[in-house]
Protein backbone atom coordinates (compact mmCIF):
# COMPACT_ATOMS: atom_id res chain seq x y z
CA UNK A 1 0.00 0.00 0.00
CA UNK A 2 2.85 2.51 1.13
CA UNK A 3 4.73 1.64 -2.75
CA UNK A 4 1.42 2.56 -4.44
CA UNK A 5 1.13 5.32 -2.75
CA UNK A 6 4.72 6.42 -3.21
CA UNK A 7 4.54 5.54 -6.60
CA UNK A 8 1.69 8.08 -7.34
CA UNK A 9 2.75 11.08 -5.52
CA UNK A 10 6.65 10.39 -7.60
CA UNK A 11 4.31 9.76 -10.98
CA UNK A 12 2.62 12.92 -10.00
CA UNK A 13 5.79 14.84 -9.06
CA UNK A 14 6.97 13.56 -12.38
CA UNK A 15 4.69 14.93 -14.84
CA UNK A 16 4.40 17.53 -13.05
CA UNK A 17 7.82 18.55 -13.61
CA UNK A 18 7.23 17.48 -17.24
CA UNK A 19 4.27 19.95 -17.82
CA UNK A 20 6.63 22.79 -15.93
CA UNK A 21 9.16 21.93 -18.87
CA UNK A 22 7.12 21.59 -21.84
CA UNK A 23 4.99 24.76 -20.73
CA UNK A 24 8.36 27.09 -20.67
CA UNK A 25 9.74 25.50 -23.70
CA UNK A 26 6.46 26.82 -25.29
CA UNK A 27 6.52 30.22 -23.58
CA UNK A 28 10.50 30.28 -24.82
CA UNK A 29 9.52 29.10 -28.52
CA UNK A 30 6.68 31.95 -28.21
CA UNK A 31 9.08 34.50 -26.92
CA UNK A 32 11.67 33.53 -29.74
CA UNK A 33 9.00 34.12 -32.13
CA UNK A 34 7.41 37.29 -31.00
CA UNK A 35 11.37 38.49 -30.79
CA UNK A 36 12.50 37.71 -34.06
CA UNK A 37 8.55 39.52 -35.55
CA UNK A 38 10.14 42.52 -33.70
CA UNK A 39 13.36 42.19 -34.68
CA UNK A 40 12.11 42.42 -38.72
CA UNK A 41 9.29 44.88 -38.39
CA UNK A 42 11.96 47.01 -36.67
CA UNK A 43 15.05 46.06 -39.43
CA UNK A 44 12.47 46.84 -42.33
CA UNK A 45 11.16 49.95 -40.73
CA UNK A 46 14.98 50.74 -40.91
CA UNK A 47 15.76 49.68 -44.48
CA UNK A 48 12.82 51.65 -45.50
CA UNK A 49 14.12 54.84 -43.66
CA UNK A 50 17.51 54.44 -45.58
CA UNK A 51 15.78 54.26 -48.66
CA UNK A 52 13.76 57.27 -48.23
CA UNK A 53 16.84 58.99 -47.26
CA UNK A 54 18.84 57.89 -49.85
CA UNK A 55 15.83 58.69 -52.10
CA UNK A 56 15.27 62.87 -50.93
CA UNK A 57 18.92 63.01 -50.97
CA UNK A 58 19.16 62.30 -54.48
CA UNK A 59 16.18 64.38 -55.75
CA UNK A 60 17.84 66.90 -53.86
CA UNK A 61 21.19 66.61 -55.84
CA UNK A 62 20.00 66.12 -59.19
CA UNK A 63 18.56 68.88 -60.80
CA UNK A 64 15.16 68.46 -61.59
CA UNK A 65 13.76 68.55 -65.43
CA UNK A 66 10.10 69.21 -66.77
CA UNK A 67 8.16 65.84 -68.22
CA UNK A 68 7.33 67.90 -71.26
CA UNK A 69 9.59 70.59 -73.00
CA UNK A 70 7.76 73.39 -74.55
CA UNK A 71 9.55 74.42 -78.58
Amino acid sequence: MLAIRVSAMLAIRVSAMLAARASATVAARASATVEAQVYGVVATKALEARALKARKSREESEPRQPLFWSS
